[in-house]
């Protein structure tokens, strides 16, 4: 299971129920801006490094975000959050989600955390939502030409109607 941990992309870490980081694997020290992943031993040097938003814009800590605590862990679905690192001002998107390890008699000893980079998706979902909302003003637009040409058009049959009708009373 190391070499597998190893060779992930993604960021693991497991925590224990203080914040201790107990297991952080390569990707993670890589991603966060640590030399080796023995430098990180605490989730608040991450806080020191990073500033983060939920996805309503809240600015918070890891131990504010709702997987901060340990315990809020086990509650929590998977969590969208933006980061922002202080020192060289780099943002991106991180999906995490987590899972509690129990020992034999149900008591929480760790919590394993999963962090994946989607960044390129939130662009790319960026990217598609202003294209839509381009298109509906696009369309928006043509519809408005539409009905005002149809109008002209309503009236010039109504003036030639007009001039018809006019004619025939002359002759």
């Amino acid at each position: 299971i190391e070499v597998i941990l190893k060779t992930i992309a993604d960021i693991v870490v497991a925590l224990d129920i203080d914040g201790r980081i107990i297991y952080a694997n390569m990707a993670a020290a890589t991603i966060l801006g640590f030399s080796a992943t023995s430098s990180l031993t605490h989730y608040q040097q991450i806080n020191e490094k990073f500033r983060f938003r939920d996805e309503t814009g809240v600015i918070g800590q890891l131990n504010q975000m709702p997987y901060g605590d340990a315990y809020a862990v086990l509650v929590k679905a998977p969590l969208t959050i933006q980061y922002e690192r202080i020192d060289n001002g780099q943002q991106g998107w991180f999906l995490v989600k987590s899972g509690p390890v129990f020992d034999a008699d149900g008591k929480l000893q760790m919590v394993i955390i999963i962090a994946q980079d989607i960044t390129e998706q939130k662009r790319i979902q960026e990217e598609l939502r202003l294209s839509q909302a381009d298109l509906e003003k696009r369309v928006e637009d043509r519809t408005i030409a539409i009905r005002r040409i149809n109008r002209d058009l309503r009236m010039e049959i109504s003036e030639r109607k007009k001039i018809e009708r006019d004619l025939q009373q002359e002759r």
